[in-house]
């Protein structure tokens, strides 16, 4: 394989992975982003008790 063809596999394979990264790094996020919320509504749920409204933070 001459030099040229070798760095063109080369720039294609750090491309390919390059691409990958990027994918993995989003996935992850939107992962995070959902957990998040997730947690966010247990705590909601808790705290409220099946009322639409919890009880802390409303007017006397």
């Amino acid at each position: 394989m001459s030099g040229k063809r070798r760095l063109e596999l080369y720039e294609r394979v750090k491309q390919i992975l390059e691409s990958a990264r990027v994918t993995a790094a989003c996935s992850i996020n939107t992962t995070q982003v959902v957990a998040n919320w997730l947690i966010g509504r247990e705590i909601v749920e808790e705290e409220q008790k099946g009322k639409k409204r919890a009880g802390y933070g409303g007017f006397c």
